[in-house]
């Protein structure tokens, strides 16, 4: 904590390194959006040699429409458009079967930008709803460790236990079960195993640890909170990629499938018409 709060009141001087933080990220977002460096070098060159050198006009038709393309993928997020004719076949593709391009980019892996249409094969019907439930597996697993992590207990398990135990400053419990004070303690023991549904053994242990211990209990339970903070917090930030990967994945696979849908009914429209026709 303090290397973080040292480079941050370094980066923090005058908002000069605010700043600075903030146009690199812009960059990088550009850069991830239409997959080249073109637009940041260009920009650079601009600013640094602007009127010092003049383009055979050729070459700057070119760069105008390279730096078009580019727009098109920052605004359509579709880096995969290689081309200006390239795109061009996009939008002929879009208007022929009547899509919005937004919706091919949502679609992400399940559109083939060479062949224009969704890929084939395509997933199985049952692909989705597992996507889904996968998604609602990580999301749960994801709140469950953000939860553990902002616990201000410890969370422990005896030597030779099976339950998993928190425990305070002023007393212990089970997850799911009501606890009791350390001041409890001198009373009946069988009486809290039956409150707590904790075993005899278990009380009398935390009991005689808590009393051992005394004023430095507080001490070690915030060393032990502060290493399993850092431990949940690190595995709260995989499974929050893993989410987010799989969020992202389940939602083309959906916008996908929704799209397969409208493109089949409307050939079996056109199949219909042209029967009647005929």
């Amino acid at each position: 904590m303090d290397g973080i709060n040292t480079l941050w009141s370094v980066i923090a001087v005058k908002g000069i390194g605010v700043a600075a933080c903030a146009f690199v990220l812009g960059n990088l977002f550009v850069w991830y959006r239409t997959g080249s460096a073109h637009l940041l070098l260009r920009s650079l060159w601009g600013r640094l040699i602007s009127g010092k050198s003049e383009k055979p006009k050729e070459l700057h038709a070119f760069l105008e429409e390279y730096t078009g393309l580019l727009e098109f993928r920052f605004t359509t997020g579709l880096k995969k458009i290689r081309t200006k004719a390239h795109a061009n076949v996009m939008l002929a593709w879009l208007i022929k079967h009547d899509e919005d391009i937004g919706k091919v980019a949502a679609c992400r892996e399940y559109f083939d930008f060479e062949e224009m249409g969704l890929r084939a094969p395509f997933p199985k019907a049952w692909a989705l709803p597992l996507q889904a439930a996968i998604t609602m597996l990580l999301a749960l697993v994801v709140v469950a460790l953000v939860t553990l992590s902002l616990q201000s207990a410890a969370i422990i398990r005896l030597d030779g236990g099976d339950d998993w135990i928190l425990l305070s400053q002023k007393g212990a419990k089970r997850f799911s079960n009501p606890g009791f004070l350390y001041a409890e303690c001198r009373g009946d023991h069988r009486q809290l195993a039956l409150k707590t549904e904790m075993t005899q053994k278990d009380i009398k242990e935390i009991c005689e640890v808590a009393d051992v211990m005394g004023d430095k209990l507080g001490l070690e339970l915030g060393r032990i909170v502060s290493s399993q903070r850092l431990l949940l917090g690190y595995f709260s930030a995989v499974f929050i990629i893993l989410t987010v990967i799989m969020y992202r994945t389940c939602s083309a696979l959906r916008v996908a499938t929704e799209m397969k849908k409208r493109l089949e009914k409307r050939k079996a429209l056109a199949i219909e018409a042209c029967t009647v026709r005929h």
